[in-house]
């Protein structure tokens, strides 16, 4: 069982007041389901949010992604033991690149 961890922090706001985002999947699921949604974020888009993928870690121990180029949208869920809830948005590619399995 692999870890996935992801925290974000607003801007110039100090530590005590950030928001975190925490969850536990296999590497093999996130892997596989991130794959599927990041193909429809578009890399070069004259909207910057499109090359994201939007990550959603919920109470019913599920991460969704979602990702859309205006013309096509994606959801795709992974079962997670969620320990903090949260959504975030990250750059697809660089979040594939990221994780992707070792051989």
């Amino acid at each position: 069982m692999r870890s996935a961890w992801l925290e974000t922090t607003a801007g110039s706001q100090p530590k005590e007041d950030r928001t975190a985002m925490q969850f536990t999947a296999t590497k093999r699921d996130f892997v596989r389901t991130l794959a599927r949604v990041a193909a429809v974020a578009q890399a070069k888009s004259a909207l910057p949010i499109l090359a994201n993928v939007l990550l959603h870690a919920t109470s019913d121990g599920r991460v969704s992604m979602s990702a859309t180029d205006l013309h096509v949208a994606i959801t795709s869920c992974v079962a997670a033991r969620v320990d903090t809830i949260g959504t975030l948005a990250l750059p697809a590619k660089q979040l594939l690149s990221q994780n992707q399995p070792t051989l």
